[in-house]
């Protein structure tokens, strides 16, 4: 499960038995080799873009490791299995559910609360495995970890951003891996783990801040922050947003930037811009319960900014 190696230029990435070395934390370069042994029959689609649901209600994945850290993005969109002929250049093999990061602390976070969650496909020990089940049939996985506490066991509950284990090269349930990464992936499924099932399709699905898109190849695709637009390929680093805050559940999402705002203002001001005739998502500036709100344009997708003295909402707007 994944790695590779990553520019802004070319990427190279692993999967769930895979080959990667990190040359040096400035290049962020990983070289990864596929090696694939988990056979398995039958392949379940599901391919829901953001935001994921349980029940109706939303699911807001963050990034898997602490707020304010920067890790470097080595392994845009890909399955989890990788190429099968290993050379980190196919097309194929879509839904693109997983992704890899390096570097930070090296400490890997849950990405969203949930339960801890054991498999058949791994040994019981050491497989430096972990997968989270968030309700809902929704779960994110997790490996090449070492030091996972003893309480992330299967059964136990777990809080969004709780310490899972330490990125590392370990491949307890196949693989390879030269360099410390962690190959994250995003699955939704009932009964027990596959490899091949559940795949979620990540193009323009939102983690944190970040929206992911898929590259013409596995490997090979960028993220954009919709907060301020910055677009990141593989190689460059990607920023947990620690100055806003993403409400949840919140339709549309929002975003906070100060302190003493709490998610419900937040949604009411959103809300209230989108609903209001005076207010349109073509630059116009409303003032929204004591808001300013504007929506610049930003090609198919807009933002709405509000901002009261040092208090500022950014909200992701449907379209009204």
């Amino acid at each position: 499960m994944g790695c590779g190696e990553g520019s802004s230029d070319e990427s190279r990435r692993l999967m769930t038995a895979p080959t990667c070395r990190v040359t040096g934390e400035r290049t962020g370069r990983i070289r990864a080799a596929v090696i694939v042994s988990l056979l398995l029959a039958g392949i379940m689609i599901l391919a829901p873009h953001p935001p994921a649901t349980k029940a109706g209600k939303q699911i807001a994945f963050d990034l898997p490791w602490k707020l304010g850290q920067a890790w470097r993005y080595v392994g845009g969109p890909h399955s989890t299995l990788g190429c099968p002929d290993n050379s980190f250049s196919c097309r194929g093999g879509k839904p693109w559910n997983s992704l890899d990061f390096a570097g930070g602390d090296g400490i890997v976070r849950a990405a969203a609360a949930g339960t801890v969650e054991g498999t058949t496909q791994c040994p019981a020990r050491n497989s430096n495995f972990v997968i989270i089940n968030h309700g809902g049939g929704w779960h994110t996985t997790y490996y090449h970890l070492i030091d996972i506490p003893a309480a992330v066991r299967p059964g136990q509950p777990v809080r969004t951003g709780a310490k899972l284990g330490h990125t590392s090269t370990m491949v307890g349930c196949q693989g390879h891996a030269d360099g410390p990464h962690v190959h994250f992936s995003i699955v939704r499924y009932s009964g027990d783990y596959s490899w091949h099932g559940g795949r979620v399709d990540l193009n323009g699905f939102q983690i944190g801040t970040w929206i992911f898109h898929d590259g013409r190849t596995q490997y090979s695709g960028c993220a954009t922050n919709v907060v301020n637009g910055q677009r990141v390929c593989p190689g460059g680093l990607i920023r947990s947003g620690v100055e806003f805050h993403l409400c949840d559940p919140a339709q549309p999402t929002s975003f906070l930037k100060a302190s003493g705002l709490t998610c419900a203002r937040a949604r009411a001001v959103v809300d209230e811009w989108g609903q209001r005739a005076d207010c349109a998502p073509n630059g116009t500036v409303c003032v929204v319960q004591h808001f300013t709100c504007r929506v610049p344009p930003q090609g198919d997708r807009r933002t709405l900014e509000c901002r009261n003295g040092t208090q500022v909402i950014v909200g992701k707007l449907k379209t009204y």
